[in-house]
């Protein structure tokens, strides 16, 4: 069963479509602050939860962090995204059947939800799907 997108996270989406639909040469430069909101970054979570995502190179599992509390370490993951002292670690390489790779356990979730909302903008680019307005590819 899939894990209904929440309202409001929607409608970001709808947005970020439509004005990319609408100016095609538009430069979203500001949706870092989208990225650590309290509502993306729990919806990240459940995805990733939902989807069983294996841990990153730091070995946190999905147990320790429920075990630590889920709200405590959503919030010191959205701290060090607000105020930029995040730093990613180095990328696990793992032979899955969509040959992606996933950092450490704070961003392999937000890495598909971020990808969700980029293709939003992305994916009306004239005559490129997949490109942004203007990429050189």
């Amino acid at each position: 069963m899939s894990l209904a997108t929440p309202p409001k996270l929607r409608r970001l989406h709808e947005a970020l479509y439509t004005k990319a639909k609408q100016a095609p040469a538009y430069r979203f430069s500001l949706l870092y602050d989208k990225v650590y909101r309290a509502d993306i970054l729990a919806h990240a979570y459940a995805l990733s939860r939902q989807h069983g995502r294996a841990p990153g190179v730091d070995g946190v599992t999905f147990e320790d962090i429920e075990a630590a509390g889920v709200e405590p370490w959503l919030a010191a993951v959205q701290e060090a995204l607000r105020t930029e002292t995040y730093r990613p670690q180095a990328v696990r390489r793992v032979l899955i059947p969509d040959l992606l790779t996933y950092p450490s356990r704070e961003m392999s979730g937000f890495r598909g939800l971020a990808g969700a909302s980029a293709a939003r903008v992305w994916a009306v680019g004239p005559g490129r799907p997949g490109l942004s307005a203007g990429a050189d590819g």
